[in-house]
């Protein structure tokens, strides 16, 4: 109906461990609709006693990566997932990711967070668009990643890919390890995923 009415529409589709055998369906949904697909990274940070949360472990993400570089040069169906998952992936200079540098997210009532997934989370909440104008807020003290960059972070300041990473996910950071400037897990599965853009840009400037 909404193609029909000509309304651009994608799907994204949130990837974790308790869905993996869904992702066939769902390409193969997109496929026949010619509705393009997104795979988004479940993350999340709280659970219930004795709930376990779908999350990727650091060996799952190693995992990724591995079959992201397998899928430089072979065609799969992991790989074409992969791909996908991993299409977030942009070749730019970046010191850190733009979560409250050169993009935030609105609530509902006009609070201000450098990113959606910290709604809510009264230690990220960095203003109020109806109180403040957007210059102030994002200027606001409370901001930590208007003055952070990569090289604040342990684990990737010695990084040789650093400035294209941007240090990942700040938030899956936040999830895993209780701090904005702790490690992303997914380091493995970018690192692959830049690797590999890379490769594809070479390959297309030698026709």
């Amino acid at each position: 109906m909404l193609q029909k009415a000509e309304i651009n529409v994608s799907i994204a589709f949130t990837l974790h461990k308790q869905n993996l055998p869904a992702i066939k369906e769902v390409v193969l949904m997109t496929n026949i609709t010619h509705i393009p697909c997104r795979f988004d990274i479940f993350t999340a940070i709280t659970k219930h006693e004795g709930e376990t949360l779908p999350n990727f472990s650091s060996s799952d993400y190693t995992y990724m990566g591995a079959l992201i570089e397998k899928s430089a040069t072979e065609e799969s169906f992991e790989g074409f997932i992969l791909r996908l998952t991993m299409a977030g992936v942009q070749i730019k200079c970046r010191k850190l990711w733009d979560g409250g540098r050169s993009s935030v997210s609105l609530s509902s009532n006009g609070d201000v967070y450098p990113h959606h997934m910290f709604f809510g989370n009264e230690e990220f909440l960095l203003g109020n668009i109806l109180e403040n104008d957007i210059d102030s807020i994002l200027k606001s003290e409370k901001n930590i990643f208007a003055s952070m960059t990569v090289d604040d972070i342990e684990e990737c300041k010695d990084c040789e890919v650093k400035y294209l990473c941007g240090g990942g996910c700040r938030f899956r950071a936040y999830a895993a390890t209780g701090s904005a400037k702790g490690h992303d897990d997914a380091c493995p599965a970018l690192l692959a995923g830049i690797k590999n853009a890379f490769a594809e840009m070479m390959e297309e400037q030698s026709y």
